[in-house]
């Protein structure tokens, strides 16, 4: 029984090291693209930095890749980081709006970043089907407002700012 447990808690180690790493690469191979559709499929967990996705149903983001494999995070941080390292190899997204909590195209979403308001990763990224709901939340919590395109131009140095 403790090999078992010792087993399982190195592979976990494991695992979580080599996601963390996807971290600082600047694009998935697709080997590594692969490991990280069946580690989400498998493990229900966040693509990008290995939380549990259970609570996270209202910050979500999905994205289906050229290969049909659906690749989710744990919110819009986590996803459009991944959009950024998948360099183009994916055909749609999905967020949550903030307010709805219904799926938007993350296309056309509105981003703020780096609010006070901290449902999930830091910073915090939280999306927007309006503009008009983006700024209310802005002067409400704080933050900078980025289009789709915005954010994933400038990811890595948004992420480094916080």
């Amino acid at each position: 029984m403790k090999n078992k447990l010792w087993k399982q808690k190195w592979a976990a180690i494991f695992a979580m090291m080599f996601i963390l790493s996807l971290m600082y690469i600047k694009t998935f191979s697709p080997e590594a693209l692969e490991m990280v559709e069946k580690k989400t499929k498998t493990n229900q967990r966040c693509a990008m930095c290995t939380v549990p996705l259970a609570g996270h149903e209202n910050t979500r983001f999905s994205i289906v890749t050229k290969r049909k494999k659906k690749i989710i995070t744990c919110c819009a941080r986590c996803g459009l980081f991944m959009l950024h390292k998948l360099k183009g190899r994916y055909e749609r997204a999905q967020i949550r709006d903030w307010p709805s909590n219904k799926d938007i195209d993350a296309k056309t979403a509105f981003y703020v970043t780096g609010g006070g308001n901290i449902p999930c990763c830091v910073p915090s990224t939280i999306s927007f089907a309006k503009r008009l709901e983006a700024e209310a939340f802005q002067k409400k919590y704080g933050g900078q407002i980025y289009t789709f395109d915005q954010t994933l131009q400038n990811i890595e140095k948004i992420i480094k700012k916080y």
